[in-house]
């Protein structure tokens, strides 16, 4: 929601209240009005290393344990160095 429609955030907990027992059913409406979930930070990454490194790929999950907390500073990095990330 942060993404696609910030304003709804303060209803979250009704709506799993609401659909209790059929999260999946929401979950599907949910995507077909507002697109997939967007990526987590480690797939980002791996889609930057398969297209542009993919030598680089066994050490993700050390670099996200080197960046915790700072994800984003680490992608932008990679992005500079590499290029803007595959869609």
């Amino acid at each position: 929601f942060t993404k696609y429609a910030p304003a709804e955030i303060p209803h979250i907990d009704a709506w799993l209240d609401e659909h209790a027992g059929k999260e999946q059913a929401l979950l599907d409406t949910l995507v077909e009005q507002y697109g997939p979930a967007p990526k987590t930070y480690r797939e980002r990454i791996v889609a930057i290393y398969e297209k542009y490194n993919p030598e680089k790929l066994p050490t993700v999950d050390d670099g996200l344990r080197m960046y915790a907390g700072k994800e984003l500073m680490l992608i932008a990095a990679l992005v500079k160095k590499y290029g803007p990330e595959p869609d």
